[in-house]
């Protein structure tokens, strides 16, 4: 798929609605019933996809952290942070679709750069992927917190800036970032 559709590579919405309708084809559907197969399949995907499970501690962290700080979510994926519990914290999110790149390319970084107003060296971003989240974010300048819940060792290359195991980590984590 993605060597047959290379235009969709950061659209992972518009992939995943083709595979389906490809399948169908496939499977010896019209081409009529293989669309209406592929949008109606994706649409009962993304309610699934939303239904998120947050991490424990994660709403209140969030709202602890957005009376100090403006947030921004930024994701390779195609999920809507507006459409889970977490989303009133939230004040902009990107997805790779929107800015035609996906992390650790420097687009989506740039992007949440010029949203926030804020200089590079005024944001953290706190990623779970050593190479999406922090050697992205550490290409364009900005602060880095690995958000390492399985305590996994770390794969090489320039360390995050500071690692927590948990959420309840993050306000410490951030406010060690400050006093450097």
């Amino acid at each position: 798929m993605w060597k047959r559709h290379p235009h969709l590579a950061h659209h992972v919405s518009q992939m995943r609605v083709q595979m389906l309708y490809e399948m169908q084809l496939s499977a010896g559907y019209s081409e009529e019933d293989a669309k209406t197969g592929a949008e109606d399949a994706f649409e009962a995907f993304l309610q699934v996809r939303h239904a998120v499970t947050l991490y424990e501690e994660a709403l209140e962290v969030l709202q602890s952290l957005a009376l100090n700080f403006k947030l921004g979510a930024l994701t390779n994926g195609n999920a809507d942070i507006y459409k889970t519990d977490a989303g009133e914290y939230f004040d902009f999110a990107f997805l790779a679709e929107d800015v035609g790149a996906s992390k650790p390319a420097p687009d989506m970084f740039h992007a949440a750069i010029e949203r926030s107003g804020a200089r590079p060296d005024q944001i953290v971003h706190v990623g779970d992927n050593p190479e999406h989240d922090i050697v992205g974010a550490q290409a364009v300048g900005l602060n880095t917190i690995w958000m390492n819940s399985q305590n996994e060792p770390w794969p090489g290359g320039q360390r995050a800036d500071r690692d927590i195991t948990n959420l309840s980590q993050l306000a410490s984590a951030i406010q060690s970032l400050n006093r450097t």
